[in-house]
């Protein structure tokens, strides 16, 4: 099995298990203590895995946890609604959350399709393109590069272009 599929695995495991221990936690908590707020944190391990599911699915089941925990958590002797605003804090909490991981996920993947799209354009670019760096040597070429100097990029590489 490949590392990084083991690490997702691994991942994937000690978010469900985090999950579960605070699940756990809350029931052991009486409603008016804001652990549901903990929830945050399984939530922003799914930063590191590639999909966009897992941290929805993660969010989803987090919203299902919080609510069980506010019926089956022992009560409060005080006013109920003190246990209303905290599962609303934690609901917020996790749905912000959420939010802040997919939009940072989205940006990695916008980025990274920009990067893959401009390297597409170089390289099936009619036109000679030489990227070179602050001191005058290639660092980039393209197959019209190759075609316009009659070097191949492996020959051109590092070389000084002046």
């Amino acid at each position: 099995m490949n590392k990084p599929h083991q690490l997702e695995k691994t991942l994937i495991f000690s978010i469900a298990l985090s999950m579960a221990g605070i699940f756990l936690l809350n029931l052991q908590t009486p409603l008016g203590v804001a652990d549901g707020t903990l929830y945050i944190l399984p939530i922003s391990l799914t930063f590191w895995l590639r999909r966009r599911l897992p941290t929805i699915i993660s969010a989803g089941i987090s919203l299902i946890l919080i609510t069980l925990g506010y019926y089956y958590s022992p009560g409060i002797d005080s006013s109920q609604s003190i246990a209303l605003v905290n599962r609303g804090l934690a609901v917020f909490i996790v749905l912000l959350g959420t939010f802040f991981v997919l939009s940072s996920k989205n940006k990695d993947f916008i980025a990274s399709h920009r990067e893959k799209f401009l390297e597409a354009v170089v390289a099936d670019s009619f036109d000679a393109i030489v990227k070179i760096d602050s001191s005058g040597k290639v660092i980039g070429w393209n197959k019209a590069s190759e075609k316009m100097f009659d070097w191949l990029y492996n020959e051109a590489d590092g070389r000084e272009l002046a």
